[in-house]
């Protein structure tokens, strides 16, 4: 039987192809933070707000901006269109609702949120934010499916 906490790095490798040490290090600095559920020697089950901070944070530039990128990002407010007042929630939502068609894009200057029902455009990204991340929703309902179906315990 699979470790569950192999588990975890494994799906987010294999949806976001992504770096595994890269990933770990990320999984590692969010649990540390408390930006995600974790306990020893056991843990709640994750929650679809624990799988949209993940893929937050893993569009950071580095591991040790991760947390910070997470939660500045994850508190940008509704700026153009129709969604959730902040992306972390958008994410939620998304997951939520098994919406499996359209994208997540994180650039410099702003996040957008894109599905064939709506589409929203978040805040401006905080100073020296330099990264660029898309990730598609289908791949955002793969995680959530596979993690949150296992139950997983991280």
């Amino acid at each position: 039987m699979r470790i569950h906490s192999d588990l975890l790095p494994d799906v987010l490798v294999s949806e976001t192809r992504l770096p595994r040490p890269f990933v770990c290090q990320v999984i590692r600095q969010a649990k540390a933070a408390g930006r995600i559920s974790a306990g020893r020697p056991f843990a709640p089950p994750l929650t679809a707000r624990d799988i949209a901070r993940l893929v937050l944070a893993l569009s950071a530039a580095s591991p040790g901006t991760a947390v910070a990128h997470e939660r500045d990002v994850g508190r940008l407010p509704l700026s153009e269109g129709d969604g959730p007042a902040t992306v972390e929630a958008a994410i939620v939502a998304l997951i939520e609702a098994d919406q499996a068609s359209g994208q997540i894009a994180i650039a410099p200057s702003f996040v957008e949120i894109r599905s064939p029902a709506s589409g929203a455009t978040y805040g401006s990204l905080p100073e020296g934010a330099a990264t660029i991340f898309v990730i598609s929703t289908s791949a955002v309902q793969a995680i959530a499916c596979t993690l949150l179906k296992e139950g997983l315990h991280v």
